[in-house]
């Protein structure tokens, strides 16, 4: 899902984003694999309302609007979390980085 992602974006991103990419992405991963085990396994609708919930809480506030899009527990509202998580995560790192290069950058100008 993560190197998609990259692919997608294009190669000028920062070594760190890359990082939050993948780790994110694993993370997510591991609670959407989670939820779809509910749902098809083990017939327990409780897998999914946690790994959307927790899903929700790690990627705050920009996943939130999963819960407005899709209803709150399924499978497919835990993956909505989960890429709005990513999203805001890698553009988290992204602007950070940038703005720590530029400003070394216009210091050493000076």
């Amino acid at each position: 899902m993560s190197i998609l992602i990259i692919k997608m974006l294009g190669c000028n991103m920062m070594k760190i984003t890359k990082k939050v990419a993948l780790f994110y992405s694993a993370w997510s991963l591991l609670w959407v694999l989670l939820a779809a085990y509910g749902m098809f396994l083990s017939n327990n609708g409780e897998l999914g309302i946690s790994s959307h919930l927790l899903l929700i809480i790690t990627g705050f506030p920009l996943s939130l609007l999963s819960i407005l899009i899709i209803p709150n527990g399924t499978l497919l509202g835990a993956f909505c979390a989960a890429i709005l998580g990513l999203v805001q995560w890698c553009t988290l790192a992204e602007v950070n980085d940038r703005r720590a290069f530029f400003g070394k950058r216009k210091n050493n100008a000076t």
